[in-house]
């Protein structure tokens, strides 16, 4: 039984009706299904510019561990795995309790083509105690998206003062550096 308000007409219900649900939900699909290819290409992006700001941190890191721990700090990069990582080198007595070991994400490698490796084929960045590194060492690491049809790349090279890394989209040239202590971005 519906009810009646005093003056005869039926009281208006205040919800959706199924027919409004199902349009409003195949809107929401169709939209959805248009967007997808554009926001998988904004998260891959996304991806590579994210991994290459946590190296730059990663560099950053490995120089104040090398200055706070008084030994010099690794930061190696094991470009068929796709790894990279930061430990006291060997022979200083200090023992790594918490190693620091990254995996690239899907989709992405290193580049270190013409860079100094290893016996063990890896690329070794030496920071010394006294913060600087080891001019040796490789000079820039290239991030790439490997996954076909994209050519995106970022480099972190070593700055122009040679203390530190900075970030250089390879496309645009653009530079972005880590903050040294003190310093805010």
């Amino acid at each position: 039984m519906r009810r009646m308000v005093r003056s005869g007409r039926k009281a208006h219900s205040r919800g959706m009706t199924l027919l409004e649900l199902i349009v409003v939900m195949a809107l929401l699909a169709i939209i959805l299904s248009l967007s997808t290819p554009w926001l998988s290409r904004f998260f891959a992006g996304r991806g590579l510019d994210e991994e290459a700001r946590r190296m730059l941190a990663l560099t950053g890191y490995a120089r104040s561990q090398a200055i706070a721990v008084g030994v010099p700090m690794e930061l190696w990069i094991d470009t068929e795995a796709n790894l990279c990582g930061l430990s006291a080198r060997a022979g200083y007595g200090v023992e790594d309790k918490k190693p620091v070991e990254y995996q690239l994400g899907d989709g992405l490698g290193f580049d270190l083509e013409g860079q100094p490796l290893d016996d063990a084929g890896l690329a070794k960045i030496v920071f010394s105690p006294d913060g600087t590194i080891d001019p040796d060492g490789p000079q820039a690491v290239v991030i790439q998206d490997t996954r076909e049809g994209r050519e995106k790349k970022v480099e972190i090279a070593l700055a122009d003062d040679g203390l530190h890394f900075e970030i250089r989209n390879v496309a645009l040239d653009v530079k972005e550096t880590a903050p040294t202590k003190g310093e805010s971005k």
